[in-house]
């Protein structure tokens, strides 16, 4: 829904941004090659729009499917608020994804299980003692004495040959939990690997938002001296509608920095497992 929004926004600008460079062509002001551009540009905005619109209908869809839903049924997103302004302690997020992300506590589970293992297949190795009881009691009708009858017996069991099959087995198990091992370390390595990535892009992000802020100013501001001087006479017409072109094209660089911004938080808080 949000890439459907921002693309409707520029295929309006990118109409607004034709109709002025049109205008300017007609006047004399610029070459033929900037009014192509500006059709090639509103072109491709009217297909973005039409594959933003594809990608909605068939998120619907399966969305209809995996609920039980008619198909055709419309899902209303919540919004969701994602605070792209907090600063990153890289430190403290790398602690934060060691402690959520599954995937390492998939791995910590295994290793408990390995570590099970390892000491039933040990066990196979030692003697082990066994005591069997047996207790019974009778009587005889015509005796008010009751019999007691017990037994108790030791059986002793020390493995002497095997063939190496008990040994095999722990040799098996230990290797498994050495694997598990250098996987947590991969694991690890990985995951701080990920939040560091997701931080620069987080902040590269956010940093292009500030700057795509500046520019969209910088551009009304000239729009506004241009709009000034033409009123003034002091300017042809052309330059105003040629500032006017520049707003819109900040205007959809400023909503496509900032739906990339989102979409980076988004990365961040996924790589810390949230």
């Amino acid at each position: 829904v949000a890439q459907r929004e921002v693309r409707e926004l520029s295929l309006d600008q990118r109409q607004d941004e034709f109709e002025r460079t049109e205008v300017l062509y007609d006047m004399g002001e610029i070459p033929r090659t900037d009014l192509l551009q500006a059709e090639i540009n509103l072109l491709e905005a009217e297909e973005n729009l039409r594959q933003a619109n594809w990608n909605e209908e068939q998120t619907m869809s399966r969305l209809a499917r995996l609920t039980g839903y008619p198909a055709g049924t419309r899902f209303a997103p919540e919004p969701v608020d994602i605070d792209t302004g907090r600063p990153v302690e890289l430190d403290e997020a790398i602690a934060e994804a060691l402690t959520n992300r599954t995937d390492l506590r998939e791995n910590e589970i295994a290793r408990e299980l390995q570590e099970i293992r390892i000491e039933l297949t040990r066990a196979d190795r030692r003697p082990t003692l066994d005591i069997d009881g047996n207790v019974s009691l009778s009587q005889d009708w015509s005796d008010d004495v009751l019999d007691v009858d017990w037994s108790v017996g030791l059986q002793l069991s020390i493995p002497v040959i095997d063939r190496g099959t008990r040994s095999a087995r722990t040799e098996q198990a230990e290797l498994g939990m050495e694997e598990l091992r250098i996987r947590r370390e991969q694991l690890v390595e990985s995951i701080r690997q990920g939040v560091r990535t997701a931080a620069r892009n987080l902040e590269a992000a956010e940093h292009e938002v500030h700057v795509s802020e500046l520019r969209l100013e910088q551009t009304r501001n000239q729009a506004e001296r241009a709009r000034q001087e033409y009123e003034d006479g002091e300017a042809p017409r052309s330059e105003w509608l040629r500032a006017q072109v520049e707003v819109s094209s900040a205007e959809v660089a400023l909503e496509q920095a900032r739906t990339d911004l989102k979409l980076e938080a988004i990365a961040f808080d996924r790589a810390l497992g949230r």
